[in-house]
């Protein structure tokens, strides 16, 4: 078999799915813990609550950055096998995937904007990191794909488009969620004047108004969702055989680094446990569905295109 003969693509991505053990374990627990969460959510605040905690505040930056990452690599890879079949296609989709990585990349950057104009620092040194931070994930994900062999440009190209399209989902779904719900958070409810816990509205009341205001954005945590969205890289193995047997590692990675950035919001007050139990519910729910209908679907639209003369 050629490397790049995805004939027996069906065999191998079966291995990178989600186990059907994870699901009997995961989609259970999640779903008892926001039953559970949407009755105690005040309390579970209450004792996690520190808007001045060193760990919420690495959270709150760090928890969507693998995703980024993910995403900025994946656009290195899509102009690593753009289509040359032509001058002008290959001049036209290098720009347009290298636009893209330099989006992904000063996406981050701009997330770290927003987040650091509580710390006290002046606007110079705030912009100064997100630069270096955006400069940074452009390096990364470019020196990545530059070395990454991947088994077959096909599958590298599949990939790359499957994890835009996790996030072009994720983003959609939890900003049509937050603008349905419309809920309070935490940090914003202590501002107003009286007793906070009157303003409290509970996950299962829908708030919506016709407007998405971040003060009212609790529901679901965008944050988690996006840490579950790494959860992606457990298809590495699929294109790059040195990953071939990581995949379930990768996941259980993935499940721990969203529970740690969901714990994160919860201390911050960005987010009530509710919020961020939905948000890992509905990332890992998109994961799945995508891995198990739409890669092996795609992979098979994929191979009727020809993604590179050499292929």
């Amino acid at each position: 078999m050629k490397s790049h003969d995805i004939s027996n693509f069906p065999c191998r991505i079966k291995n990178m799915r989600i186990t059907k053990v994870e699901r009997f374990v995961i989609y259970p627990l999640l779903i008892a813990s926001l039953v559970l969460f949407a009755f105690f959510d005040l309390n579970i605040t209450h004792a996690l609550y520190n808007p001045k905690s060193l760990f919420g505040r690495i959270g709150e930056n760090l928890a969507e950055m693998p995703f980024q990452l993910l995403c900025v690599f994946a656009c290195c890879l899509l102009f690593k096998y753009r289509d040359r079949s032509s001058k002008s296609h290959d001049i036209v989709w290098g720009i347009f995937f290298v636009a893209l990585a330099i989006f992904f990349s000063g996406y981050s950057g701009g997330r770290f904007i927003s987040y650091s104009k509580s710390y006290g620092w002046n606007k110079t040194l705030r912009w100064g990191v997100a630069v270096g931070i955006s400069a940074l994930h452009f390096a990364i994900g470019a020196l990545c794909a530059h070395f990454a062999k991947a088994d077959s440009p096909r599958k590298a190209v599949a990939f790359s488009l499957f994890v835009l399209i996790m996030w072009i989902l994720s983003f959609l779904m939890m900003n049509g969620l937050k603008f349905l719900w419309h809920r309070p958070r935490w940090r914003y409810i202590v501002t107003l004047e009286g007793d906070p816990d009157q303003y409290f509205v509970p996950v299962y009341i829908l708030g919506c108004n016709g407007d998405l205001s971040s003060d009212f954005a609790s529901f679901p945590s965008g944050h988690t969702i996006n840490a579950v969205g790494v959860i992606s890289i457990s298809l590495l193995g699929y294109v790059f055989p040195k990953f071939d047997k990581s995949s379930f590692l990768l996941r259980v990675f993935a499940y721990i680094w969203a529970t740690l950035c969901a714990i994160s919001r919860i201390i911050l007050g960005a987010h009530f446990a509710s919020d961020v139990a939905a948000g890992f519910l509905f990332g890992f729910l998109l994961f799945d569905l995508m891995s198990t209908f739409f890669y092996p679907f795609f992979m098979r639209k994929v191979d009727e295109f020809s993604l590179k003369g050499s292929v």
